[in-house]
């Protein structure tokens, strides 16, 4: 009984580490797949008030990727969020030369 009692312990042990690997794997390599936005370019108002700030997700496997427009105060530390679109553009990588501010 008591053999029993501590592979099972063991078994537990072990399942709960490969969980564990498999969530740690998910969270550094998935994760930032998804949800990491890269920054395109910067462009400050002719009166330095505010700063316009463009940022896109990398595109996965040959989809589109994802373009966001964002304002800020150039006093604030705050961030907002403009509009959302998309480019297709066969998963090429986008560059600052991509894109004009005016």
């Amino acid at each position: 009984m008591n053999n029993i009692s501590k592979q099972r312990k063991t078994n537990v042990c072990l399942e709960g580490c490969l969980r564990c690997i498999i969530a740690l794997i998910i969270i550094v390599f998935i994760f930032p797949l998804f949800f990491h936005q890269k920054l395109l370019i910067t462009s400050k108002s002719p009166d330095k008030s505010y700063e316009i700030i463009v940022k896109y997700k990398e595109a996965f496997l040959f989809g589109p990727q994802e373009i966001n427009v964002y304002y800020k105060k150039n006093k604030g530390v705050l961030k907002y969020h403009l509009f959302t679109t998309h480019l297709f553009n066969d998963g090429l990588p986008i560059y600052e030369s991509d894109c004009k501010i005016k």
